[in-house]
């Protein structure tokens, strides 16, 4: 129950999704854009046009569930917008999803401000707590 990990296969839908959808319509974009079969076990990922969330889907028994991430601050960068004519549908390696999700991009001369963001964020928890002691 609530398990994902690199054994599943991940499946990015590279259209923008409105983040509004609910389990019915995602599954039916699952269905029907990406002529997918839900009930596989597969991780199927949506991520709306400012690509700052990202919604998974997923069948595991006794029903579906959805993860949902929310950035506080910067995008993901994991979706490469479609060109027309491109498919919607992409394979998609575990470690790579984790690494969009924690901010981590491949070249490193490029910051991340959500990173930026998050370094601020513990170094006041770390200062307040240094006036405690």
């Amino acid at each position: 129950m609530f398990s994902l990990g690199d054994g599943a296969k991940f499946w990015l839908y590279t259209k923008p999704t409105d983040m509004r959808k609910n389990f019915n319509m995602l599954s039916g974009i699952v269905n029907n854009d990406m002529r997918q079969n839900l009930y596989s076990g597969d991780v199927f990922v949506f991520v709306n046009a400012s690509n700052n969330m990202m919604k998974l889907l997923r069948y595991e028994p006794g029903g579906l569930v959805i993860y949902n991430k929310r950035l506080d601050h910067g995008r993901m960068h994991l979706v490469e917008r479609i060109q027309e004519g491109d498919p919607t549908i992409t394979p998609l390696e575990w470690r790579r999803l984790v690494d969009t999700i924690q901010g981590i991009i491949d070249d490193p001369r490029r910051r991340l401000q959500r990173l930026k963001a998050l370094r601020d964020v513990q170094m006041e928890a770390y200062l307040r707590e240094a006036k405690n002691i």
